[in-house]
This record gives C-alpha cells, sequence and structure tokens, in this order.
C-alpha cells in the first residue's frame, strides 16, 4: 500500500471523524449531520487526486478487511451477550471513516477521467516529438554528435526533425510537463510569455510538491527550452493548410531557476498561433496520470487526437515510431502496444480494439471509442479536420 496515502488518512480521517460528533453535537438532524459531512469529506478528497487510482482501491480494500475482522469480534462479543469494547467501536468507526476518504477519492477521481479541461496543441500530437521510451545510452550516444547533440529525423504519421541540445529526446515526462504549460498558459491570460512557480506546475499536473519532484520539473523544463524542431506539416490556422515550418524552439526563450522553484518562458510564434486559434485537443490529467505505462499515456493522447477527426484505425509500424518505442523487437512493440490498447479498454476509453493481421503480421489496430468518449472528445470537429486537401500535401497515415 502506498505510504503518502496510509499518512494522509491517517491524519485527516480523526479530524474528519471528529467534524462529525462535532456537528452531531449541535445538531439533532442525521440529513443536516450527512450533510454537512460528505461536504467535509468530499473538500479532503480532492486532495488525493493526484494519487494512482488503483493505489487508492488497493488501500480501502485492506481497510475494508481490516474493519470486517474488527466487526466480527464485536458481532461475537453481542452473540455472546458480552458488552463491546469501546475501543474496538472507536476503531470501527476510524476504519469506516478511512474507507469513505478513498472511496470519495475513487469517485471523484473517476469523473474526472470523464471530464477532460487540458488543451493541448494538435501539432504537437501531429508530429512525432516525444518518446514512450528511450534507446540504451549505448544507443543514445550513437545518435549524439561529437558536442553531445542529438539531431535526428524522427517518422511517424507526420514526419519531425529534431535536435536536442542537451542530447536527449523528449520522454512522457516531458509530455506531461508541456500539457502543465499549456494549462498555465491558459489560466495566466493566453500570452505567450509568462511565468509560474514550481508550486503552480505541481497544481496542474496533481504531482507532489517535493524536492524531488521540482528538480524533475526543472529537468524537464531545459530538456523542452533546449529542443528545436521542423515541422513537416504543421497546421497553420491563418491559411488553413499544411506547411513546413522552419527550424525553431517550440519554447522560444526560457529562464529556470531550480534554486527559488521559478521559471518564465515564452512560446514560439508557431504554439502560440496554433493555440490561440484552439487547433487544440482535450484531455483529462487525471486519466493520464492513472495510466500506467509511458506508451498508454502517449498512445491516449495519439488517440484522442485520432478521434477528433474520426479516424479510428492507425498502421502499427508507422505508430511505433510515431510514439517511440525502441524495444528489442517489433514483436514487443507491438505487444506493449496491444497491452496499452487493452488498458485504455480497462478505463473505458475504448469500448473494443483489433489487431488487423496481413498474412501472419499484425498489420493495423482499429479500435472503438466508448460512447463517452465519443461524446467528450469527438464533439465540434478540429479546425484541421475542416482542412481542404487543396492543402497539397500528402497525409502519411
Amino acid at each position: 500500500m502506498s505510504k503518502a496515502i496510509l499518512n494522509f488518512i491517517d491524519k485527516h480521517a480523526p479530524t474528519l471523524l471528529q467534524f462529525k460528533k462535532n456537528v452531531q453535537m449541535r445538531f439533532n438532524n442525521d440529513f443536516f449531520v450527512e450533510s454537512e459531512f460528505e461536504t467535509e469529506l468530499q473538500m479532503r478528497s480532492e486532495m488525493l487526486i493526484g494519487k494512482k487510482i488503483y493505489e487508492l482501491k488497493r488501500t480501502a480494500i485492506k481497510l475494508e478487511s481490516e474493519k470486517n475482522e474488527i466487526s466480527k469480534q464485536m458481532l461475537f462479543s453481542r452473540a455472546r451477550g458480552e458488552q463491546v469494547d469501546p475501543e474496538l467501536q472507536e476503531l470501527e468507526e476510524l476504519l469506516d471513516t478511512k474507507i469513505r476518504l478513498l472511496e470519495k477519492a475513487i469517485e471523484l477521481k473517476q469523473q474526472y477521467q470523464r471530464q477532460p479541461t487540458y488543451e493541448v496543441d494538435r501539432n504537437f500530437l501531429d508530429h512525432p516529438l516525444f518518446s514512450a521510451t528511450t534507446p540504451n545510452e549505448k544507443t543514445l550516444n550513437e545518435l549524439r554528435t561529437k558536442d553531445g547533440i542529438i539531431e535526428i529525423r524522427k517518422e511517424g504519421f507526420r514526419r519531425l526533425f529534431y535536435r536536442n541540445e542537451n542530447g536527449n529526446l523528449l520522454t512522457t515526462y516531458d509530455l506531461k510537463v508541456f500539457v502543465g504549460l499549456f494549462k498555465l498558459w491558459g489560466d495566466k491570460g493566453r500570452n505567450a510569455t509568462f511565468e509560474f512557480t514550481f508550486n503552480e506546475l505541481a497544481n496542474v499536473l496533481y504531482a507532489e510538491k517535493s524536492g524531488g519532484e521540482y528538480g524533475l520539473f526543472e529537468k524537464s523544463l531545459n530538456n523542452l527550452a533546449q529542443t528545436s524542431i521542423i515541422m513537416e506539416e504543421y497546421f497553420n490556422p491563418k491559411t488553413g493548410k499544411r506547411t513546413r515550418t522552419v527550424t525553431h524552439n517550440p519554447i522560444s526563450t526560457a529562464i529556470v531557476d531550480g534554486q527559488e522553484y521559478y521559471a518564465k518562458i515564452e512560446f514560439s510564434n508557431y504554439l502560440h498561433d496554433s493555440l490561440e486559434a484552439g487547433n487544440v485537443v482535450v484531455i483529462s490529467m487525471a486519466l493520464f496520470n492513472d495510466l500506467a505505462s509511458p506508451t498508454s499515456k502517449n498512445l491516449y493522447l495519439t488517440i484522442t487526437n485520432r478521434i477528433k477527426d474520426e479516424e479510428f484505425s492507425m498502421d502499427l509500424d508507422t505508430l511505433i515510431q510515431h510514439i517511440g518505442l525502441h524495444g528489442n523487437t517489433r514483436y514487443k512493440c507491438v505487444q506493449t502496444i496491444k497491452e496499452s490498447f487493452q488498458e485504455l479498454k480497462d478505463f473505458g476509453f475504448l469500448s473494443d480494439f483489433e489487431v488487423i493481421k496481413r498474412g501472419n503480421l499484425d498489420k493495423r489496430v482499429v479500435f472503438t471509442p466508448s460512447n463517452w468518449a465519443k461524446e467528450v472528445y469527438g464533439q465540434n470537429l478540429s479546425l484541421a479536420a475542416l482542412e481542404v486537401s487543396a492543402a497539397g500535401v500528402e497525409d502519411h497515415n
């Protein structure tokens, strides 16, 4: 069980229980008492939104088992005509409060998973900027120049030239931070240049507010800032056509202060214009965080982007390249993708999926979004979906 979750409920459950007793002393109305308790319960449960839902469920099951054992002891005492130990009654009450706290957090997380509110620019989902896995250090060294820089051409649904001055590939964690920057951009007035504290970034990412996490923020922000790209098929919201960009940094300038936990950044014109025009999909950070594997997280955003354009199948080889899977064999990569599709189905995001073979080779994957996903993610076709084929660019799907 998660130590952080246990520490949280050990701290808040006694306070909640005392709160309920205080209300009961003041008001002789069960409905009112329960209503007040429920409000307090929800407020405290929302503090657990950043925790993995499977950890919350596992902890709740463990505590339920402990409570059942206490309840049995109390039942046996009553059956024997003995007085129930007051300490057992208090413990049962406390366990019940802890379980309700966890169950409310699980309920809220499930609601948030189906309420996407985080905008993500589609041009950065159309192009293979982020990698679900990274090659081993030997392979990375082979990619680096003598100056330690990585310069590669990345293939996927649309091609991308990629350069990172730090000699790194952008990971799923960097993708998460990038999505957090989009959220802060919107919250802070939708200006190309904005500043924020690491505490604010942690809030929008539902992340831990700790020195360790802030160190990861600093590293990720620097990696993002040190990345320059050429998008081969950037969707220009002003013309409604796809064009090739010049070499540019999506984050044009960045001041990242790892001592004061502060940053000030500026989005490129390409990125800012696309965001301003509403060329975005909307995702749930709660669902993104709860997905277990980096591949599932990348796939969630990729599929969300496809749903927006009513495209429900993908070539597997192109998908492997697009989400940056670096397995030892194609077979392992395909298995990883299948497992991630299953996870998305288990979370209710997909109702089904099927891998189509060509001979003995897994060739394409066809997926069906769940009804709620169709309703939430497919509403209002995006600017890119309205693009006229006169753009004259071949779609590399």
